[in-house]
């Protein structure tokens, strides 16, 4: 489950929360002498058991250790002090079982005859987990953590909270690189100490077991789980919308022309809340008037929480102008419902289709063992279902009218857009006061700068400044061959490169001294290999691998300047860029950042056809004269992201000519 899903679960569970019978008889919970919460639901029919632990640890303020809690969890499920996450792996895959950790827990599917085996790994990774190793890079990307952001959805969802709640609300932190530290072993271990204990654990058992079975095997391996230290917890005041509609601008240059927004606005709206179901009657007749001009231009929800809720708009990829006819779309149709009652055809029929909803939903067993948590988590009564319905098919046009009175406000949006840059002032007119914020993709405000280039700027001059920053022509000049090597934070990964003119190449990925993949280019031939196939080499690729082979791309374009053009000025992580276009052979276009200020390229994306991979540049530092950037934040296509720091670089090493034949060794 991702960080990106929870609005949605929480907006489903909280519907299927109406969709239970008319009783709690379809689970049974129960409370160990030490808190820990436990339910069961007996799914007679299924062949599986789905076990599920949940920690409701209370919101709090990480900064400037933005992760902790999130990044803590996810370590649990990769090994306990007795169990480690290759012996846990081992026996999932001979059980044919799945242990997974997600934002909030633990969750794990096995065969009833494991169930006692799974919950003795599962207790054993909450009650004393390892907390030292790593994270697989793919995990925390699945999970949504923020220290890379690379697409416009997530650069304008964290920008979004961050512009609703403040930096000082854990629900607006994210990851800022100017004053974020990487949590440590120690910050995760005092993580676990305070917050991970059995009174604030649920436990969801489903599957053909009954409580007395499901009882005695938590008792086994919770059941003697004591925590005694004090319970550390901060209150947040939900804060109130903004006093007229504020526009956030990201530029994020390599979106091209698409452009992506979102909207919304923090209400009081807890689990519990009375008005909960009939907002979703609210929500889709909202819905309804919105595909009526333009269908599925975007979707609109209420978001319960167990602390405060919100109200968003999220749009889709688009162009500019259409993502400005959208938001003014959004707000007409707010403001109709506020200030025109509904035929009562119209809210009849909203009633029947979520009605409809929610008895598809009531089928799944995995939705159904969800409901029943969320139900002793926010200790809704056994009523709730029958109560809520009856409100639902008790409310009148009228009663939309004063829901819509109540929580929609058009006038009063955060607005998130996240573009190019170039159409950034198109999305003014949405402002009360007359002025659109720039920000780059971690959040930090900036000014925008001008997008006029200087009269005397050319590609040519871009490039001299930039070989001027470095270390100047004549000292470029004398570079013949280049060794370097990259390690992968968080990974254990190494890049090893070896350059030497013109156009021969080596990189090399280890990990604990094993390869694990290479490419070598030798002139206009190439060759790759991974650690269990040979690939094949096409145009496409070999074009790629040639450009990575420039020693100094600046002094290549510079002695061979043809297909290179200037395509503006932008900003980069809250730095103003010239931009410098240049297209290469078998549809590679390379796009390379320039600083102002400075004339270093902080930034360069490639475009391959279509397929985008973006590499960071930061933190120059002179190596026998030249500066170069040790660190690197690459992004590939599929917004995966990676940080690497340099461990070395060597000019002119001397580097042997069989170093670059096509098949290795």
């Amino acid at each position: 489950m991702t960080n990106r899903l929870i609005p949605a679960l929480l907006c489903l569970l909280s519907a299927l929360g109406l969709a239970a019978q008319g009783d709690d008889s379809f689970y049974t919970q129960f409370k160990l002498g030490n808190g820990l919460r436990v339910i069961v639901l007996n799914e007679p029919t299924a062949t599986q058991v789905y076990a599920n632990c949940y920690l409701d640890y209370p919101i709090h303020n990480e900064a400037p250790k933005e992760g902790t809690a999130l990044q803590t969890i996810l370590l649990m499920g990769q090994g306990s002090q007795t169990y480690n996450a290759q012996q846990i792996a081992d026996a999932t895959h001979r059980w044919n079982a799945q242990l997974h950790p997600y934002y909030k827990g633990l969750e794990a599917y096995c065969s009833p005859t494991h169930l006692d085996s799974m919950l003795c790994i599962m207790a054993q990774c909450i009650r004393q987990p390892a907390l030292e190793g790593t994270l697989p890079q793919e995990l925390l990307l699945e999970q949504g953590t923020t220290q890379h952001i690379s697409t416009p959805e997530q650069a304008a969802n964290l920008l979004l909270k961050q512009s609703m709640f403040g930096f000082e609300h854990p629900y607006g932190e994210r990851y800022r690189p100017h004053i974020s530290i990487a949590p440590s072993v120690d910050d995760y271990r005092q993580f676990h100490n305070r917050y991970v204990r059995p009174q604030l654990l649920y436990l969801t058992l489903s599957g053909p077991l009954d409580a007395a079975q499901a009882k005695e095997l938590v008792e086994k391996y919770f059941g003697d789980w004591q925590v005694k230290t004090p319970l550390f917890a901060e209150y947040f005041a939900p804060p109130p919308p903004p006093k007229g509609n504020v526009v956030s601008y990201i530029t994020m240059p390599n979106t091209g022309e698409a452009t992506t927004w979102m909207a919304g606005y923090p209400i009081s709206l807890k689990m519990s809340h009375p008005d909960r179901a009939s907002l979703e009657i609210l929500n889709l007749l909202l819905q309804q008037k919105i595909n009526q001009h333009n269908p599925s231009a975007f979707f609109t929800r209420f978001n319960p929480d167990s602390n405060v809720g919100t109200f968003e708009a999220s749009g889709f990829a688009v162009t500019a102008e259409k993502a400005a006819t959208n938001m003014q779309l959004l707000r007409s149709a707010m403001q109709e419902l506020r200030q025109t009652p509904i035929e009562e055809q119209t809210l009849q029929a909203a009633r029947q289709q979520w009605q409809t909803y929610l008895e598809n939903g009531r089928t799944d067993s995995y939705l159904r063992s969800q409901m029943a948590r969320v139900w002793v988590l926010h200790k809704l009564p056994s009523s709730a279902w029958q109560d809520e319905l009856d409100t639902i098919n008790e409310l009148t046009p009228a009663d939309i009218q004063e829901l819509a009175l109540s929580y929609l406000f058009p006038d009063q949006l955060h607005i998130v857009v996240v573009g190019n840059g170039k159409n950034a002032e198109l999305f003014k007119s949405f402002t009360t006061h007359g002025q659109v914020l720039y920000y780059d993709v971690f959040g930090q405000q900036m000014k925008m700068v001008g997008m006029l280039l200087p009269e005397d700027l050319s590609p040519t001059k871009v490039l001299q400044n930039y070989l001027k920053a470095i270390g100047g022509e004549e000292r470029i000049a004398t570079v013949k061959e280049m060794k370097a090597q990259y390690r992968v934070a968080g990974t254990g990964f190494v890049l090893a490169e070896e350059k030497s003119m013109p156009n021969q190449f080596r990189q090399e990925v280890y990990r604990d001294n094993q390869r694990y993949a290479i490419s070598i280019l030798q002139g206009n031939e190439a060759f790759r290999q991974t650690a269990d196939s040979i690939l094949p080499t096409p145009p496409a690729f070999l074009a790629s691998l040639q450009e990575q082979a420039l020693l100094f791309p600046e002094w290549h374009y510079l002695n061979h300047p043809s297909n290179l053009r200037l395509d503006g000025a932008a900003v980069v992580n809250g730095k103003g860029v010239y931009q410098l276009v240049i297209t290469r052979q078998h549809g590679l276009t390379v796009t390379h950042y320039y600083e102002i200020n400075t004339g270093l390229r902080i930034r360069t994306v490639f475009n391959q056809q279509g397929q985008i991979s973006q590499l960071d540049f930061g933190d120059y530092r002179p190596v026998e004269g030249i500066a170069f950037p040790h660190r690197l934040i690459a992004t590939g296509e599929n917004g995966q992201g990676f940080e690497m720091e340099l461990e070395y670089i060597q000019w002119n090493p001397g580097i042997n000519a069989d170093r670059f034949q096509l098949q290795d060794e």
